[in-house]
């Protein structure tokens, strides 16, 4: 599985959102560490769920997180991977990667949000657990 919500603006609008989607990987099963981190890139999987705030093409990202995971995985789960993680100081550079068990996040975000950082990840995170909820 692969989830991610990303804050966006329209250039056209100025409108500003979170947009997640939650994609599916079928028979691809692991119980190990995570699958190569080119996963989003090369093989997102097949799209199960979306929130669309803002709609594509053009938008600004501003802010990002990817979680990829075993499909079927709870949200919950990947909440409690996430926290303890993130419990840590700030990361020395973003995009910042961690892997926890058989989780794999990357969160990105622009300079402006960074002294923020834990609350636009909580809400990067409430949004992708929103999209997994509806599964």
């Amino acid at each position: 599985m692969y989830a991610t919500a990303h804050r966006v603006v329209s250039p056209t609008t100025g409108a500003e959102g979170i947009n997640a989607f939650h994609y599916l990987h079928g028979g691809y099963e692991w119980d190990g560490p995570p699958p190569p981190e080119s996963m989003p890139e090369t093989d997102p999987g097949t799209l199960f769920n979306d929130s669309v705030a803002v709609p594509p093409p053009g938008n600004r990202v501003r802010s990002y997180l990817d979680v990829v995971a075993p499909d079927g995985t709870p949200a919950r789960e990947i909440e409690r991977a996430l926290a303890d993680v993130t419990s840590r100081d700030v990361p020395g550079s973003f995009p910042a990667v961690w892997t926890s068990g058989r989780f794999w996040f990357r969160f990105g975000l622009e300079l402006a949000l960074v002294p923020v950082w834990r609350q636009e990840l909580r809400l990067l995170l409430e949004n992708v657990a929103a999209v997994l909820g509806r599964s």
